[in-house]
């Protein structure tokens, strides 16, 4: 294997078969606008990203976008923090939480052989959840 020479710049040469996936947008009949990519390089999982108008410029204290996403998934009415993480793990799948200026996002990624049983977890921490005090 040779050693990469960094004083000697790299060739340039256009992209040659550029194939993009182009996404539908539609809405769900309560007015709910999604975008789907149907065909993925890894057809054995999904990723589901939910946006939420809640950002850092609609909050009314400081942090208090911040703190409501990562507080998601510390629990719900049904479901202890320990509990919800064993489902995902259970299932192979992860979630994940940011705050930005204008969103709050929610990411799941997981296998769709499972996707029933994660979207049901995730559907408990949006409905249900809890914000525990202690936490």
């Amino acid at each position: 294997m040779s050693e990469l020479n960094r004083k000697i710049q790299p060739s340039i040469s256009p992209l040659k078969n550029l194939d993009l996936l182009l996404p539908t947008r539609s809405c769900f009949p309560n007015g709910a606008r999604f975008t789907l990519l149907e065909k993925s390089v890894q057809e054995e999982v999904f990723r589901l990203d939910i946006l939420v108008h809640g950002g850092q410029l609609r909050q009314k204290q400081s942090l208090q976008s911040r703190l409501t996403s990562k507080m998601l998934s510390e629990g719900t009415l049904t479901m202890s923090q320990q509990e919800i993480s064993d489902s995902l793990d259970r299932y192979g799948a992860w979630m994940g939480t940011s705050s930005g200026l204008k969103t709050i996002t929610i990411n799941l990624f997981s296998l769709n052989r499972y996707a029933n049983e994660t979207l049901s977890v995730l559907e408990k921490i949006l409905k249900e959840p809890s914000f525990p005090e202690k936490q």
